[in-house]
């Protein structure tokens, strides 16, 4: 989840309702497995259904359950400093990472148009 997240870091989740979700949340959902998954909600179904996806670069999305949600990621803990993860952290961290994901295919695209 970098560049918000980082290897190490503490997450601090609060339960949270499905129905208070938006798109852009940091999420922890826990897998069949029972591993637990930290990834942002990028679109939900309607139904019980949610997609979630990591901010790193070219992962596909993962439907999980609502059942499954644990909570939302509201803040977390690095070097013993706690930072908060409010609406407008998420969004920007968001949104730097789909800029990262969409300059890497662009910059893979040249690449490769030039090399012929």
């Amino acid at each position: 989840m970098h560049p918000v997240l980082r290897d190490n870091d503490l997450v601090i989740v609060r339960e949270t309702a499905p129905e208070h979700l938006r798109n852009g949340n940091i999420l922890v959902y826990r897998e069949e497995d029972g591993q637990y998954v930290v990834h942002r909600l990028v679109k939900s179904s309607g139904g019980d259904l949610l997609y979630l996806r990591g901010d790193g670069y070219n992962l596909s999305a993962e439907m999980a359950n609502k059942d499954s949600i644990v909570g939302k990621a509201v803040g977390f803990v690095r070097d013993g400093r706690y930072a908060s993860l409010g609406r407008i952290r998420e969004l920007y961290s968001w949104s730097v990472s789909l800029f990262k994901e969409f300059a890497k295919r662009s910059i893979g695209c040249t690449l490769r148009i030039t090399k012929r």
